[in-house]
């Protein structure tokens, strides 16, 4: 790999992926599922610059088990990999191979952080409100039912069960839990 002075890199269970001070996003590892944003399903050993996503102002990367987000500058969520449980928040549960823009509820809203578990993803809204969207069969999105979703929807937890204090941080792990 280059001295490309990275800004921040993220894991995910069979991929990897950088985020160079210059915005460029770099992807390697597993690429079943499309996780490595590179237009096909193959895998790749060496770090390689997601090309669809050049020259737009990306500010945070985060890896799930096979899928990935990245987040611009302007607060828009794209979403790349496995999508079997809705984990990309594209309305399908289909796998993609090149990111896509996640729109829904997210749509007017300006993310600040995003975050990918195992089949799970969330984003942290300017707004102090988390959305959700994927897997969520161990309750892993808080909604508490239990059921699995597509699309991101604000978190909504029943009156009184947190204080009503801004969120800092979101974390989702590479299990079937978030913080």
């Amino acid at each position: 790999m280059t001295s490309d002075n990275k800004v921040q890199v993220a894991a995910g269970e069979n991929h990897s992926a950088a985020l160079a001070v210059d915005g460029r996003l770099l992807c390697w590892g597993r690429g079943k599922y499309g996780a490595l944003g590179q237009g096909d399903f193959s895998s790749c050993q060496l770090p390689a610059v997601v090309r669809s996503l050049q020259g737009v102002p990306l500010v945070q990367v985060a890896c799930g088990g096979n899928h990935t987000l990245a987040m611009t500058a302007s607060g828009a969520v794209y979403s790349w990999g496995a999508g079997g449980s809705g984990q990309l928040g594209l309305g399908a549960f289909d796998n993609t191979c090149r990111p896509n823009l996640v729109r829904g509820a997210l749509a007017d809203t300006r993310a600040v952080q995003v975050a990918a578990g195992l089949r799970h993803s969330l984003a942290l809204a300017a707004c102090n409100k988390v959305f959700v969207w994927g897997a969520g069969d161990q309750g892993q999105l808080g909604q508490g039912q239990g059921r699995t979703q597509a699309q991101p929807s604000p978190l909504a937890l029943p009156p009184g069960a947190l204080p009503d204090l801004p969120v800092l941080f979101i974390a989702a792990g590479q299990s079937q839990h978030t913080v």
